[in-house]
Formats: structure tokens, C-alpha cells, sequence
């Protein structure tokens, strides 16, 4: 075997080291973009309490939609007796969840049940979500702590005048909601 043949030989090798070498990052960073793109264009549902404060403070559990495509909804899990104990004048929480089961979020898409927890003795309320998409399905747990912002909602300044206590409490709530 000549000098030559060696130093060919050699290149053969360090070629072939490189093109394996290629093909391992190429095959990792496919990977994780799909890993990526999934994540940004899945369903993502969130559940949270939020309180609006324009003339009293009105609480409600929010559950929307945060990812990027359909979810549809396969079961809800919940305490009933806890979201009965937070439910407002309107409607019975437990009974909204009941509707949501097997409903579908769009994405952005939301739902806000109004609730009234202050003097309710529930302290939080544990959720299970189960949905899907086409391709998988996800299991959310969430604990609710309704008391969080309680004394935020509750102590907000006030005018003496009844219109000007509105205008107040609703441009205070506006402020909070840009900021």
C-alpha cells in the first residue's frame, strides 16, 4: 500500500465519519422541530380563576383554549359538592361542567362561569381535564386557589358618588387588565 492509497484510505474514513455525523444532527434537529411544532399547534386548555372589578367584584372560572387547534373535551373531573358550595345566582358550576363534557375549544375559544366563593368556606377546587385532537390525547390536573386574590378584588378604592365610584372601579379594572 502506497503513501497515497493511505492518505485516500484516510479521507475515506474522515468523509464518511462526517456525513454520519451530518446525518445524526440533521435526523436530532428534525426532532425537535417537530417536537416544537407540536407544541405550538396543539390544544392546550387552561383553567383559572379571574375576577372583574367595575362595580363589584365578579368571579368566575375561565376555561380556554391556549394552544393552537381544536380540543375537544372528553371528560371533566371534579368535586361537585365543592362547585356547588362557589356557585353564583345565576347557574350551578357543576352543571356548566356537565355541558362541557364531550364539547370542543376552538382555539382562543373560552368559557367563563360565573362563581361566588368569598364566603363559600371552599378554599380550592381541584380540576381534571381530559381532551384531545386527532392525533393525541392530554390530561391536565389543576388546583384552583380561590382565595388568592381576594383581598386585591376586595379592597379597590372607591369615590363617595355612586357614578364616579363606577367610573373609578372600571378604569382601575382596565389599567389592571393592560398592564
Amino acid at each position: 500500500m502506497t503513501a497515497s492509497d493511505i492518505i485516500q484510505a484516510a479521507l475515506l474514513i474522515v468523509t464518511a465519519l462526517g456525513v454520519f455525523t451530518s446525518i445524526l444532527i440533521s435526523v436530532s434537529t428534525l426532532k425537535q422541530n417537530s417536537k416544537m411544532i407540536e407544541e405550538t399547534t396543539r390544544p392546550n386548555i387552561i383553567i383559572y380563576k379571574d375576577i372583574y372589578n367595575i362595580n363589584s367584584p365578579m368571579e368566575f372560572i375561565v376555561i380556554k383554549n391556549v394552544g393552537g387547534s381544536l380540543a375537544h373535551i372528553t371528560n371533566i373531573i371534579y368535586d361537585k359538592d365543592s362547585l356547588d358550595k362557589i356557585s353564583g345566582q345565576f347557574s350551578k358550576v357543576s352543571k356548566a361542567f356537565e355541558f362541557l363534557n364531550n364539547s370542543y375549544l376552538a382555539p382562543s375559544q373560552s368559557y367563563k362561569i360565573p362563581i361566588k366563593s368569598k364566603d363559600s368556606g371552599v378554599n380550592n377546587i381541584n380540576i381534571k381535564l381530559q381532551y384531545e385532537n386527532d392525533a393525541k390525547k392530554y390530561t391536565n390536573d389543576f388546583e384552583i386557589n380561590l382565595k388568592q386574590d381576594i383581598g386585591i378584588a376586595y379592597l379597590q378604592q372607591h369615590q363617595s358618588n355612586n357614578e364616579l365610584k363606577v367610573i373609578s372601579n372600571a378604569i382601575q379594572e382596565l389599567i389592571k387588565r393592560l398592564s
